[in-house]
């Protein structure tokens, strides 16, 4: 889901670790979120909800950003997936 990571090698090997951690805690949380009463009310939504939690993810690929939000990353990423989502379907 990430592109190439920028930063030194030290950056991007401690954020690599950063996101094969919470990778597995991200998918869990998305497949929470795309089974919700809205989408349950509107299932073809689902896609572009996916979507959108899949562009958050990969706009990231500054290691910094990884680094600097190690224990924030998930609640970050599905903000801004749900704001991308709204774009969507204001």
């Amino acid at each position: 889901m990430t592109e190439e990571l920028t930063g030194t090698e030290k950056q991007v090997a401690w954020a690599d670790q950063i996101i094969e951690a919470a990778r597995p805690s991200f998918t869990e949380q998305v497949k929470s979120s795309i089974q919700g009463p809205l989408f349950k009310a509107h299932p073809e939504w689902r896609a572009d909800q996916l979507k959108a939690y899949e562009q958050a993810w990969s706009s990231h690929t500054d290691a910094s950003w990884w680094i600097e939000h190690r224990d924030t990353a998930i609640a970050a990423l599905i903000r801004e997936g749900n704001a991308l989502f709204k774009q969507m379907h204001p």
